[in-house]
């Protein structure tokens, strides 16, 4: 059962500055963010964004913009200020690479906008890790800000664990007016690791034969410029129809960005149809029979609008709701999309033997003077086939005022005796104040 809340919009929303030379003002004119929108966290990352990118063409590299959020129960909405910080001093020494057996470095590479030498930026390593995420080459792709060689310095790390990206498929067809027919088809995208995508389709009866191919190249010499070339040729010849139809199609098209949600393509289609091979007595057969094969000439675009996020649910919880003033204390063995979540996480970080309860209340007992703290678990631990101890956890919980959070991406639809997952299953319903979850782990696997 899913209960919706109050909703809440945006109330008062500001600039302050604690850094010397930048005036708030001009900040404040980049915002797109205005009182009385309806509240979406997003939309507030996305504003930091905005206004780091406005510090870094001002060539302010080493300024970080911190959100301070105040929630106004009794009017339902949410004071926001944005307080433009003084960052460390620190630069990109080097962009290791592992894992990427069959993909090219190169094309991990041109999804971050920094390179070795320039000022490390925090949002722009997480806004690479999304984009590297929603290749979908990878089934796992972690990107972590270590130590370099000095305190200045720092390795941005990137390892990543190839996904299939090829499929084939087949298929056979009957039909009593078209007899028996195959299907074939072939697609990869991330074709010889240079991740380009590739398709061909062959589909064939007695009447009908449809070949199709695609082909992309998603980085024109290297730049934010994709190419995609598809073409198709058909042909009918019907038992039941007295005429025959042909048609062969090429469509080359250019894609690119316009700002950082938006994409247009532009397309050329040339096409030849027609008519051919008419014993039809319609007069509107025979005209069209009569003109033969034409050649179509036409042009298009699509503009795309995106404003969905490819990184993970956990990489999103942290960094909106807990700052210095706060403590997360995670599970030792949490999956790598909880501990990249939390490095993105200002909030003080402690960790707790697996599954201890002993060493959790020594944790929360540590960080009593903290303004609250959060317990952050997985509910199944998919590399030990353990389970979370969510009762106890909840007890002690309850006992030093935290908050529970549980990942539930290998236990929902599979755990519990409805599927609601590891909730269910320890009969702490009710109980936890965050679940993080997918469809694509526990669920797909279930799904086929």
């Amino acid at each position: 059962t899913l209960m919706e809340g109050p909703r809440y919009a945006f109330g008062d929303v500001k600039v302050s500055s604690e850094v010397a030379e930048i005036s708030p003002d001009e900040y404040a004119d980049a915002l797109r963010l205005k009182s009385g929108q309806v509240y979406d966290p997003s939309k507030i990352q996305t504003n930091i964004q905005r206004l780091e990118q406005v510090a870094t063409r001002n060539g302010l590299n080493f300024v970080k913009v911190e959100q301070r959020v105040t929630r106004n129960a009794d009017t339902q909405t949410i004071d926001v200020e944005f307080v433009i910080q003084r960052g460390e001093r620190l630069f990109v020494e080097r962009i290791d690479i592992e894992g990427n057996t069959t993909t090219l470095d190169q094309v991990v590479r041109r999804q971050f906008d920094t390179a070795e030498g320039d000022a490390f930026n925090n949002s722009d390593v997480r806004r690479s890790a999304e984009k590297i995420r929603g290749l979908g080459f990878f089934s796992t792709a972690e990107v972590q800000a270590l130590p370099g060689s000095s305190p200045d310095k720092v390795v941005v790390n990137v390892d990543l664990q190839e996904a299939p990206t090829g499929s084939l498929s087949f298929g056979v067809t009957y039909g009593t007016s078209s007899g028996a027919g195959v299907m074939l088809g072939f697609a990869e995208t991330n074709l010889l690791g240079r991740g380009q995508a590739l398709s061909l389709n062959v589909s064939a009866t007695r009447d009908t034969q449809d070949y199709t191919f695609g082909f992309t190249e998603p980085a024109v010499l290297g730049r934010n410029l994709k190419f995609k070339l598809n073409g198709q040729f058909k042909n009918t010849e019907e038992a039941s129809a007295s005429y025959n139809t042909g048609i062969a199609t090429i469509s080359p098209a250019l894609e690119f960005p316009i700002n950082e949600l938006s994409r247009l393509e532009l397309r050329y289609r040339l096409a030849r149809e027609g008519v051919v091979n008419s014993g039809s007595t319609s007069t509107i057969i025979i005209a069209e029979a009569a003109r033969g094969q034409e050649n179509l000439s036409s042009l298009g675009y699509t503009l795309n609008f995106d404003t969905r996020k490819m990184l993970d649910a956990n990489g999103g919880v942290f960094e909106p709701l807990f700052n210095e003033q706060d403590a997360i204390i995670s599970d030792a063995l949490n999956h790598a999309s909880i501990i990249d979540g939390v490095r993105l996480c200002k909030a003080q970080r402690f960790r707790y033997e697996h599954n201890n309860m002993q060493d959790l209340a020594q944790k929360l007992q540590e960080t009593a003077h903290l303004r609250s703290r959060i317990i952050v678990t997985d509910g199944s631990f998919s590399m030990d086939g353990t389970i979370a101890q969510l009762d106890k956890i909840c007890d002690l919980a309850d006992q030093y005022n935290a908050i529970v959070m549980i990942d539930e991406y290998h236990s929902s639809g599979f755990l519990g005796k409805t599927g609601r997952g590891t909730h269910e299953h320890c009969g702490v319903m009710g109980r936890v104040d965050i679940i993080t979850g997918t469809l694509g782990k526990a669920l797909g696997g279930a799904s086929g």
